[in-house]
């Protein structure tokens, strides 16, 4: 004698299988996207520090730039373009010199077809001038 249900458990597998894989494609984009964040603040803590240890305004500009287009690749940020703000309003011995990394990362590659997108991603991080360094500014 048959029971009326056989075969049930297959097809909740058919209905649910779905749902449950966009689930998981959904907290791995959320993954990834928690991680290029955690990317973005360690560039923009390099770029900071390189910031840090230049003697002018415009200097530190240029070492905060050029520091976060370096370390970008290294530290796993695979994203564009990527813009790098600096702000030096704050530049003396004693002062601080803040940096903010932000970048667009494509997620598309992990998404289930017909889902693709782009999400912003920023970092900033500042680092203190030493207060017994001539800074000129």
């Amino acid at each position: 004698m048959r029971r009326p249900e056989d075969g049930s458990a297959v097809l909740e597998m058919v209905i649910l299988a779905p749902v449950l894989l966009l689930i998981l494609a959904l907290a791995v984009a959320g993954a990834r996207v928690e991680l290029a964040h955690q990317q973005a603040d360690s560039v923009a803590a390099q770029a900071a520090r390189a910031a840090s240890d230049a003697r002018d305004p415009a200097s530190a500009v240029a070492a905060a730039q050029a520091t976060a287009t370096a370390a970008a690749p290294g530290a796993g940020l695979s994203c564009s373009p990527l813009s790098v703000s600096v702000d030096v309003t704050n530049f003396r011995a004693g002062g601080s010199v803040a940096v903010t990394v932000t970048c667009t990362s494509q997620l598309g590659n992990l998404m289930p077809a017909g889902l693709v997108g782009a999400r912003d991603i920023s970092g900033s991080a500042s680092s203190p001038i030493d207060i017994y360094r001539a800074a000129s500014g």
